[in-house]
């Protein structure tokens, strides 16, 4: 037993050795170069999106199908370790007051970056002037929606995302009488036939614009009860939707980008745009809006540079559709949880530099030679 735990307690002091080394640190340091350069050229062919998630958001990415390379959340990972073995096995003193409080800095850095990307998330809002909305749409997933009516009255919404949308995979909830079986999906396909009733969805490359992206699933629905197995096939903005009754009930399918729905209302009272004068190029913009959260209501002006900030969301003026009536606004709301730790890093990192500037000048202050008159 004691040669058990001599053994991991060995093995626990090299691995942290190992991680500490400076050499180790600057390979890390150079392959996260090499990714931000890679990284940024492959933003011009295949888009911001497929970029961050192959390069900047994972783990591991693959070359070739062939061979497996550190992603940059694994090198972060590895460099937060680093930093966190160097922090805690080197001795505190006053020579080296200044470097610790930088590390301690550069580790909250992470930490934050780590919060940021896997608990927080990001998409628009529009509401039309006078209306309003609880909502946001994720910018790039997509979900399949079943909505089931009573006389004309929306009643239940139950969606799935679009990791569940696999070839060959069975959906069922405990809400719908029936179940879904996957036949395909596409991030961005193309209609073989016009014809709603008999239309075939065609794979077709990912389009770097995300806006010229149009998602489509083609999917059976199976009720043994009552004898239903038919095929549908539904796509983002089609004009309408295929649905199916089951007694009183009619269910309609349909392909939107993914909801989030927040803790409160927003309503759009008036929207403004600015031009320059002689053209109808937009000077400015701005939203004023209303929120609502139970019996709290706060009124507000949202502008280009003055976003709306609440219980950890913060909207921005991002654009606009102009309308023959109605303006429609849109916002770009974000719930990042790490939005507080670059402040606080920085205002660490730099009390950290220049504590060792003044230890660096102190010591050289020390060495110089006394001058005699």
């Amino acid at each position: 037993m004691n040669s058990i735990k001599s053994n991991f307690i060995h093995r626990v002091k090299t691995l942290i050795y190992y991680f500490k080394r400076i050499d180790v640190l600057c390979c890390l340091l150079i392959w996260l170069m090499v990714l931000l350069v890679i990284g940024t050229f492959s933003q011009q062919q295949s888009g911001l999106h497929f970029a961050q998630q192959k390069y900047f958001s994972s783990y591991i990415f693959w070359v070739a199908n062939l061979i497996p390379l550190p992603g940059m959340r694994l090198a972060l990972l590895f460099l937060f370790l680093g930093l966190f073995s160097k922090l805690f096995t080197e001795k505190c003193s006053k020579g080296n007051a200044g470097s610790i409080i930088v590390h301690i800095g550069v580790l909250l850095l992470l930490l934050g970056g780590f919060l940021t990307a896997h608990f927080s998330y990001e998409g628009n809002m529009r509401i039309v002037e006078g209306g309003s909305s609880n909502f946001l749409s994720d910018y790039y997933d997509v979900e399949l929606v079943v909505v089931d009516t009573v006389k004309g009255q929306y009643d239940t919404t139950t969606a799935f995302s679009q990791e569940d949308l696999k070839k060959g995979k069975l959906l069922s909830t405990d809400s719908l009488p029936f179940r879904l079986e996957i036949q395909k999906f596409c991030q961005n396909c193309r209609l073989e036939s016009g014809n709603t009733s008999d239309v075939r969805l065609i794979q077709i490359p990912i389009s770097s614009s995300e806006e010229k992206n149009f998602a489509g699933v083609t999917f059976k629905v199976i009720d043994t009860k009552n004898s239903i197995e038919n095929t549908y096939t539904v796509f983002e903005y089609m004009s309408t939707h295929p649905h199916l009754k089951i007694g009183e009930k009619s269910y309609f399918f349909q392909v939107r980008h993914a909801r989030k729905y927040l803790p409160f209302n927003v309503s759009l009272l008036r929207f403004e745009k600015h031009v320059y004068v002689g053209t109808n190029m937009a000077k400015a913009y701005q939203s004023d809006v209303f929120l609502k959260d139970g019996d709290k209501q706060i009124r507000r002006l949202i502008t280009m540079n003055h976003p709306l900030r609440y219980k950890g969301y913060t909207l921005y003026q991002a654009s606009y559709i102009e309308g023959l009536s109605r303006n429609i606004t849109i916002l770009a709301v974000v719930k990042n949880y790490g939005r507080i730790f670059p402040y606080i890093s920085s205002i660490i990192i730099t009390l950290g530099i220049i504590l060792c500037i003044f230890q660096r000048l102190a010591k050289i202050w020390r060495k110089a030679p006394v001058l005699r008159l």
